[in-house]
């Protein structure tokens, strides 16, 4: 995960949903690249991040496969 200037290694423990043009699909097994999605995510440390409802930048977040 990267976060601001913090990375984190995280793994997913559940898809939600994936949402597409306002819809969500719960069905989802896997996600495409670019994809907006309703996850459940872990990680070994604790993580402080703003919800993205009260500050959208701080909010935000990108999760990548490996490297930088």
């Amino acid at each position: 995960m990267h976060l601001h200037c913090a990375i984190e290694e995280v793994s997913i423990s559940n898809i939600i949903c994936s949402i597409d043009n306002g819809k969500k699909d719960p069905k989802c097994s896997f996600l495409k690249s670019n994809t907006t999605a309703i996850l459940r995510i872990s990680s070994e440390k604790a993580l402080c991040i703003e919800k993205y409802e009260d500050n959208q930048t701080l909010g935000s977040f990108t999760l990548r496969d490996e490297g930088l």
